[in-house]
């Protein structure tokens, strides 16, 4: 029996197969991300994450997932903290360090401007300098979660 690519195991196979996770190379790993997820593992992510992500999956596959209730409660509570976006006038020149580089964006009238080239978004930005999913307000550092 497979879930989302995995093919389930059980009791001391699964626990096989969690050790095997946790004794794979990096370029192990991001294969089994690859064929699990559908898309390359992100770069930010360490072995040791990888190797946690990898073995939740397999974990939830082999459990079912969470509970419903689990969900709709965490659900809930990711709703009560709202992000806010700091205001950025036109003009603004946003910096971030990533991976020892200097990304600078500048802010205009509409949309963004980096390398020359403009973009309607931050995050588009924000994934083409780490080749990741990221929220861009975040990822320059203009959100805040409220506690």
């Amino acid at each position: 029996m497979t879930h989302q690519g995995w093919r389930l195991a059980e009791g001391a196979a699964l626990d096989a197969a969690l050790t095997a996770l946790s004794r794979s190379s990096l370029d192990v790993l991001r294969r089994q991300w690859q064929r699990h997820f559908g898309r390359p593992a992100p770069r930010a992510l360490r072995q040791e994450m990888l190797i946690r992500a990898l073995a939740f999956e397999r974990q939830a596959a082999q459990s079912g997932g969470l509970p419903r209730r689990v969900r709709r409660q965490l659900e809930a509570a990711n709703s009560q903290v709202p992000a806010s976006i700091a205001p950025v006038q036109p003009g603004t020149q946003l910096i971030r360090d990533w991976q020892g580089q200097a990304h600078h964006v500048i802010v205009l009238p509409e949309g963004f401007e980096y390398h020359g080239q403009r973009y309607q978004s931050l995050s588009e930005i924000a994934r083409k300098i780490t080749g990741t999913q990221w929220s861009g307000p975040r990822f320059f550092g203009l959100t805040s979660r409220a506690r």
